[in-house]
């Protein structure tokens, strides 16, 4: 046998044992095998109080679920029909600033660290409105005159993301979702529209694609970026129509939280993905805004600046105070006519954000991962263990709506949970509340962009790793901890994340 005939016999032998040995003998049941090992890998999981923190599990309806927790304390909100009241305010966009300023008699933080202020402040959506840039102007023939159309450009480059708005005024698009317009510059001018038919749309239209409607945190990105732009553009967000033209079905919270950023406005909220066939015809925009991405946003970012890094991403910690964001929560709580309420800490309300199984958009039902398994127990246990003192009450997000929501936390003094989406909401508790994450499963402490988001909002912190904890019920004796030290800090006032 020649040499190269016997490294083929030395390869095909090497195949078959190694086949023999990852599907066994004949009569080896792999699946026993593989639930062996998971079995062992769970024990080892609650020798170290990781054993409450579950991975994702898809169940099959029908399945026989219990009802939301505690879906009758969640406050009722009476929708008022009339915009609030509005302050005067030197940068001229006193239509995204409500009369809701002293939000407690508690002192707001502002010893943010040198160099947050460019950045969290209404330095920053100045920087973005004076990096306006035209990148053309175009000649638009129409049956009776020719108007002039333009294109601008506003980037903030020492964002990590580098958001990006294009201003169109006068372009025309196929419909309301397509066009030509970010090729308009690369045309030649006058466009002869002399014997065309034309929708003119008068109002502002801000038209984007959404990244994620269902994940309530990656949705945030959007609904800041929208707002921002909107202000630092000085658009009236009751004039504006939205637009989604991506691959989103009109969506539950998602298109609440639309409705009440423009509320007032007269002008349907459009879905590509709902409008099948859209009979609008070619559009002339007045006011188009391609908004920034929704992938991302001040929520998560990194700056780059002479004055190095303050903002280090979702991984870092950073301790910037954010008075545009703690304006945006005021002015979407404003929307509802929710107000904020001195805190009496009689009791200290907590509110643990529950992962049971919920409906996904796509009709699954979905155990969320990272859940504990035996929360009904943890609650019990955090009611007990923490006295008359406080409430605390498991409330479903998923269950409520955006209105629900934001009236909830306006009388929340504490919001804990596992990581998990649900988590975005503490940006709608009053300053100086509290906020008591607890990692595990697929997600370690290194996530830091839940701690960020409380120092932005001037809120109290703390979080704890289960994976680190040695004791099986340590998760729950962890939690009733970190929720009272979080509580005392809350009732004194002291220095929040």
């Amino acid at each position: 046998m020649g040499a190269r005939a016997k490294w083929l016999l030395v390869i095909l032998i090497t195949i078959i044992a190694g086949t023999y040995l990852y599907t066994g003998a004949p009569g080896y049941d792999h699946r026993k095998r593989a639930s062996r090992a998971f079995e062992r890998r769970k024990t080892q999981r609650i020798t170290r109080g990781e054993h409450m923190l579950q991975r994702p599990v898809f169940i099959a309806p029908p399945v026989s679920m219990a009802p939301s927790p505690a879906k009758s304390n969640v406050p009722k909100v009476e929708i008022i029909d009339e915009l609030p009241k509005k302050l005067a305010d030197d940068d001229g966009d006193d239509m995204f600033v409500t009369t809701e300023v002293q939000r407690t008699s508690q002192k707001h933080h502002d010893d943010s660290p040198k160099g947050c202020k460019k950045w969290v402040t209404r330095e920053m959506l100045e920087e973005f409105r004076t990096s306006k840039k035209q990148l053309c102007k175009f000649d638009i023939k129409l049956s009776n005159e020719t108007i002039e159309g333009t294109v601008h450009q506003y980037i903030h480059k020492t964002l990590e993301y580098s958001p990006s708005v294009q201003l169109y005024h006068n372009a025309v698009g196929d419909n309301i979702y397509h066009g030509d317009l970010s090729t308009s510059c690369n045309k030649r001018s006058p466009f002869d529209y002399s014997s065309t038919p034309l929708k003119i749309l008068e109002h502002p239209v801000y038209r984007s694609i959404r990244f994620d409607m269902v994940n309530p945190y990656e949705a945030h990105h959007a609904y800041v970026n929208a707002y921002f732009t909107l202000r630092f553009l000085k658009i009236d967000p009751a004039t504006v129509q939205f637009v989604w033209r991506d691959n989103h079905f009109k969506s539950g919270n998602d298109h609440r939280f639309w409705k009440t950023i423009s509320k007032g406005s007269p002008h349907e909220i459009r879905y590509m993905k709902n409008d099948v066939n859209p009979q609008d015809g070619r559009i002339l925009f007045r006011t188009l805004i391609e908004g920034q991405s929704t992938g991302t946003s001040l929520l998560v970012t990194n700056n780059f600046g002479k004055e190095g890094s303050v903002l280090r991403g979702r991984a870092t910690d950073h301790h910037c105070k954010s008075p545009i964001l703690v304006e945006y929560t005021e002015f979407m709580r404003g929307r509802l006519g929710i107000t904020i309420k001195t805190p009496t800490f009689a009791p200290i309300k907590v509110v643990w954000s529950s992962r049971v199984p919920y409906k996904h958009a796509d009709g699954r039902i979905v155990q969320p991962r990272r859940h504990i398994s035996d929360e009904p127990k943890m609650i019990e246990y955090l009611r007990t263990s923490l006295g008359e003192r406080y409430t605390v009450t498991p409330i479903n997000f998923g269950d409520i709506t955006y209105e629900e929501i934001l009236a909830l936390m306006a009388e929340t003094n504490i919001l804990a949970g596992v990581h998990g989406a649900g988590l975005i909401y503490s940006m709608y508790l009053r300053p100086h509340s509290g906020l008591v994450e607890v990692f595990g499963g697929d997600r370690g402490p290194s996530n830091r962009h839940y701690h960020n988001i409380a120092a932005y909002m001037d809120l109290h912190y703390e979080s704890y790793n289960a994976k680190a904890l040695t004791r099986a019920d340590g998760l729950k004796d962890a939690t009733f901890r970190a929720i009272k030290t979080v509580g005392e800090k809350v009732v004194a006032g002291g220095e929040p994340a």
